[in-house]
């Protein structure tokens, strides 16, 4: 079961233990409780083993993007992923914000953010390390972007990964020391692309919180790249 779905079922017991032991105080009664909690949690069940959690992730995102706070961190992460491809020539081909937009778009609901053009590799596929310096760079803009903007990265588990899986496919095998060296190496090139190009990325960060297609987003760095 995926983490988030994890978490919601321990909020939901959670929730439900209180509802029982403050029951007699509220009035509540203790069978409807009860319904109430199996209720919620065959429904978990049933969204893991039947749609592999996406109505759960659907359900946190949406809640998630009630906050502003929480929209204004993914637009930067994202924006960030977006300059930087273009930067370097990598071609996207869509952005999602959340869950719920990519998921009406035919994406897994799992798989909001900047989709690539040939950033995943098939298993067995060779990889140069010239090529996984680009890749990893693309990857991990995300979490650059988020360090200049808030100090911190709360994003980007899912592009550290990708990274991760990437340098898998090298041979000979990367040692974990120099894995840990390329990946940051990998950051603080995303960084200076970003530095040198903080008006458009600024920019971009509106155009994606404002929802403007993509088309758009590419014409705005087009325009204001050095």
């Amino acid at each position: 079961m995926a983490t988030e779905s994890l978490n919601l079922v321990a909020v939901v017991v959670f929730g439900f233990t209180l509802a029982v032991l403050v029951g007699p105080w509220l009035h509540l009664s203790p069978l409807a409780t009860a319904s109430a909690a199996f209720l919620l949690l065959g429904l978990t069940t049933v969204d893991q083993l039947g749609w592999s959690g996406q109505g759960t992730r659907l359900l946190l995102d949406r809640w998630r993007n009630l906050s502003v706070a929480h929209r204004r961190r993914v637009s930067p992460h994202e924006a960030g992923h977006l300059l930087v491809a273009y930067a370097l020539g990598v071609e996207v081909e869509d952005y999602t914000l959340d869950a719920w937009t990519a998921w009406k778009r035919g994406y897994p609901a799992g798989e909001a953010g900047v989709r690539f053009t040939g950033l995943v590799l098939e298993p067995g596929a060779s990889l140069s390390a010239s090529t996984l310096e680009r890749y990893a760079t693309v990857w991990l803009a995300g979490i650059a972007a988020e360090h200049l903007v808030y100090g911190d990265a709360q994003g980007g588990d899912g592009d550290l990964a990708q990274v991760r899986a990437l340098m898998a496919q090298l041979r000979p095998a990367v040692p974990l020391p120099q894995q840990v060296l390329r990946e940051r190496l990998a950051l603080r090139r995303a960084q200076a692309i970003l530095k040198e190009r903080w008006t458009p990325y600024e920019t971009l960060v509106e155009a994606l919180l404002e929802g403007a297609p993509l088309e758009t987003c590419l014409a705005l760095l087009g325009r204001e790249s050095p």
